[in-house]
């Protein structure tokens, strides 16, 4: 392999890695969506169904941009159901990323 085709590679590779320590930019619809962990903010809210939002870190150990990404795709797939809230039911940290779950729910006046 020359040099040319060697640095075509390693940018590649490069560029791989560093796509996967990205912020996720959330829609409008997803912004409007809000986590919340206590039960009695949606005490009088009706349930639409669970959600789930996770990524791996793309090397281990760099997983603060997760934690935002995995937020995001809980409220991205909250929004995409027709939710406004998510009750926040778990959430898992390690050096290999982030996990959460939670319940979304329509909640009116929120």
């Amino acid at each position: 392999m020359g040099l040319r085709q060697s640095l075509l590679v390693g940018l590649c590779v490069a560029t791989a890695t560093l796509g996967g320590c990205v912020t996720m930019e959330p829609t409008p619809e997803a912004r409007a969506v809000r986590l919340v962990q206590e039960q009695s903010f949606v005490a009088t809210c009706r349930w639409v169904a669970e959600v789930k939002g996770g990524q791996y870190a793309p090397v281990i150990g760099a997983v603060a941009h997760t934690i935002e990404n995995a937020r995001t795709l809980m409220r991205e797939e909250a929004a995409q159901r027709g939710a406004n809230v998510v009750l926040v039911t778990q959430r898992t940290e390690s050096v290999y990323g982030t996990w959460m779950y939670g319940e979304a729910y329509a909640c009116p006046g929120q």
